[in-house]
């Protein structure tokens, strides 16, 4: 049987737009005078809350940081760039990453991505048992340890004890070949995926 190749089955463009828009981070495409041209679903909801970021007469305003959210363009002009901006709260930022997508002409559109520091990530390691050996309970653990979760909050979260977890953590030190948590981050950060 002969396949079609999948150009000529879907219209590409709109499959991936429709990736984009379904995704969990907020996602936007700004020109350069921060005028929103497109967003997703999650940036939308952000924009009608008004929680985290507004539209003010169309354009992107972040509290009191569009200066800083124009310096952020100008970088992002040569090379993808990011930024902290507080938050209005005082207990969280908002990290924005911008990357141009293309000269518009007259000015580049950007591709904005947009994460609170307070949202859990919704990352996962992909291979990370296979490459090393581990249990599905390790793998779990190693995430869970990834996001920043202590032993005991991985506790709660698996319902099993603190010292279940704790020996899972020295199996998952020997499997790794480290010896501290920041050497067992650093292994498994290849292996995660955003989501």
């Amino acid at each position: 049987m002969l396949f079609k190749p999948v150009a000529e089955v879907v219209d590409l463009p709109q499959l991936a737009l429709s990736w984009l828009a379904s995704d969990e981070v907020a996602r936007l495409l700004v020109d350069d005078q921060l005028l929103i041209r497109w967003t997703n679903a999650v940036a939308s909801s952000w924009l009608d809350s008004r929680a985290v970021v507004a539209s003010v007469e169309g354009r992107l305003c972040v509290g009191r940081s569009d200066a800083e959210l124009g310096a952020l363009l100008a970088r992002a002009r040569f090379r993808p760039e990011g930024t902290c901006i507080p938050l209005q709260d005082g207990a969280s930022h908002l990290i924005v990453c911008a990357r141009r997508v293309s000269d518009a002409g007259q000015g580049c559109v950007y591709g904005l991505s947009l994460r609170r520091t307070d949202e859990q990530c919704s990352g996962r390691a992909v291979g990370l048992g296979k490459a090393y050996g581990l249990t599905a309970c390790e793998e779990g653990i190693a995430q869970l340890l990834f996001h920043g979760a202590t032993a005991q909050e991985a506790a709660e979260r698996l319902k099993i004890s603190v010292e279940t977890v704790r020996t899972h953590i020295r199996r998952l030190y020997q499997k790794l070949g480290v010896n501290s948590r920041e050497a067992l981050l650093t292994q498994v950060r290849p292996f995660m995926m955003m989501f």
